[in-house]
Order: structure tokens, then C-alpha cells, then sequence
């Protein structure tokens, strides 16, 4: 955290969320180094990413981010942007379970 500093973009363009094996760590990094006020913009890979939860329920990344409390996610047509509402938020940690490679890769996740 102390060599990146503190940001108030992160633009994710296939980068690390897309392929990380795991999405929570890069994530909870991003809100970290996130000034307030800041935001993350993912690019298309909501719907290409599925997590299982702990209950056995599936959903996209997008529905498990806004489940979040303290976060506000818009998605769109290409991308997803993520406003943390306060600071100190982190999110559950996750397993990969499966996944395809492909562009941009599919890949499936369970809460542990």
C-alpha cells in the first residue's frame, strides 16, 4: 500500500480482476489505497464472473458487490464503477472453483 499510495481512480481494463485467482484480495487492495470520494471502474466482467455463497446461491459480481454494505455499484453496458460510501469495507473471501480461458476469461468463485 505504501508504494502505490493513495488513489482516487482505479481503472481496471481486463487487468488484475479479470484474471486474478484472487478477485477478493485485489478488490480489498483497491478499496485500501482509495481516497475518499474515489472510485474503481472495472471493464466488462461482471456477467463473465459467478460466485456461489455461502447460503448456495449464484451470483454475478456486479450483485455480490451491491449486496456489500457501504458500497454503491453502477454497471453499465461495459463496465462496472464502484463507490466505496465510507472507508474501512472488505469484502468476503473467495476460492476459485472453475473457470474457462477465454476473452475475458469466466470464472466461478465460492465464498469460504
Amino acid at each position: 500500500d505504501e508504494e502505490l499510495g493513495r488513489v482516487d481512480l482505479i481503472t481496471d481494463v481486463f487487468g488484475a480482476v479479470s484474471y486474478s485467482e484472487r478477485v477478493d484480495l485485489v478488490l480489498n487492495k483497491y478499496l485500501r489505497v482509495l481516497n475518499d470520494g474515489g472510485a474503481i471502474y472495472i471493464h466488462g466482467i461482471s456477467e463473465h464472473t459467478k460466485i456461489f455463497r455461502k447460503d448456495g446461491s449464484e451470483v454475478s459480481l456486479a450483485q455480490w458487490l451491491e449486496s456489500t454494505p457501504g458500497l454503491a455499484v453502477k454497471v453499465d453496458a461495459v463496465a462496472l464503477t464502484i463507490t466505496p460510501e465510507r472507508t474501512g469495507i472488505v469484502l468476503p473471501a473467495l476460492k476459485l472453483i472453475g473457470g474457462k480461458a477465454d476473452a475475458p476469461p469466466r470464472r466461478e468463485f465460492q465464498e469460504i
